[in-house]
């Protein structure tokens, strides 16, 4: 079960499609909602969702901002202006109160890499808001956040997340308020949820409120919770040559002659997966790693044994 708040989708994405921008709602924002954002001259509202977000059956916006004021100079095709996710809650009097609102989370156009503007577009359904965002080049990546009211404000629930060169790559699901991390490989055919399945696992993480949300290029606290699987590398699906040891082999080797005092911790692979990872990886992949107070030793990219210790130290071997 989910923590509760800190002071700190919907449907999967298909990762094989292209995107299109989310245009505009073609309903304008009222009035006197509008009036609560105190937009200057040169702001723009980008866009924006109706919907009912706290389930008192009033008629709720979602709304992101765009500020030149604060940008650098502009290029040719890119502004670099801040953006702000704002939420404003009907008050039952027909009017409007402006709720919670961040200021860094909605990326802006020159962070989609080569792709361009990243910024896929929000929307309201069955009470959650949701928030898409799409970029790469010849890798491409996608992330689809949902929002739900909780503890009457709120509060991200669910997170999915794609990576992908061409036609093959991996899908993570994180359902916080259920506790579960699924992570998935897809590959020519697309994606199918029920299919590809590389590690699945338990997971506890405070829920975190809107206006606390960490740049969506930046920090990933729910992260620390998973093992050091092995990495996937930087386009996944990288057939590799056959190693002259096992990868075990190679991990204790390292283990002893290095760090002899760590702890052996087992991964709970099953069958099914332990056999897709293989596959994903391009080669066996060890059953545990090492580690202690200070980190970590594992299996790496199919290939090679990382330490990486708890306070950013990196090493490779082999």
């Amino acid at each position: 079960m989910p923590l509760a708040p800190t002071t700190e989708a919907g449907a999967p994405v298909d990762p094989t499609a292209s995107p299109t921008p989310t245009p505009n709602a073609e309903r304008p924002l009222p009035e006197a909602a509008l009036v609560l954002l105190e937009l200057s001259d040169i702001d723009r509202v980008m866009d924006q969702a109706a919907g009912d977000l706290n389930g008192d059956g009033l008629e709720d916006w979602a709304v992101v901002i765009e500020r030149p004021s604060e940008a650098e100079e502009p290029s040719e095709y890119f502004t670099d202006a801040p953006r702000t996710l704002a939420i404003i809650l009907g008050d039952g009097d027909g009017g409007y109160t402006l709720g919670q609102s961040n200021d860094h989370f909605i990326r802006r156009d020159t962070q989609g890499g080569v792709y361009g503007d990243p910024y896929e577009g929000i929307f309201i359904e069955n009470g959650e808001l949701h928030y898409k965002d799409y970029g790469g080049s010849a890798w491409r990546w996608g992330n689809s956040y949902t929002f739900s009211w909780r503890y009457d404000m709120l509060l991200m629930t669910r997170l999915e997340t794609m990576s992908r060169y061409g036609e093959r790559g991996i899908v993570e699901c994180y359902d916080f308020e259920e506790g579960r991390y699924t992570q998935r490989a897809f590959s020519e055919g697309g994606w199918d949820c029920g299919s590809g399945l590389l590690w699945e696992q338990t997971i506890t993480v405070a829920l975190s409120q809107l206006e606390y949300m960490p740049n969506a290029w930046e920090g990933e606290p729910w992260r620390e919770q998973l093992p050091p699987l092995p990495s996937l590398g930087f386009y996944g699906y990288v057939e590799r040559e056959p190693l002259e040891k096992h990868p075990e082999e190679i991990l204790d080797e390292v283990q002893r002659e290095h760090f002899p005092n760590m702890d052996r911790v087992d991964l709970p692979w099953t069958e099914e997966t332990r056999a897709n990872y293989a596959k994903a990886v391009g080669g066996e992949v060890p059953g545990y790693f090492y580690a202690d107070q200070e980190g970590r030793l594992a299996w790496y990219e199919g290939a090679s044994v990382m330490y990486e210790s708890f306070d950013g130290e990196i090493l490779n071997f082999y």
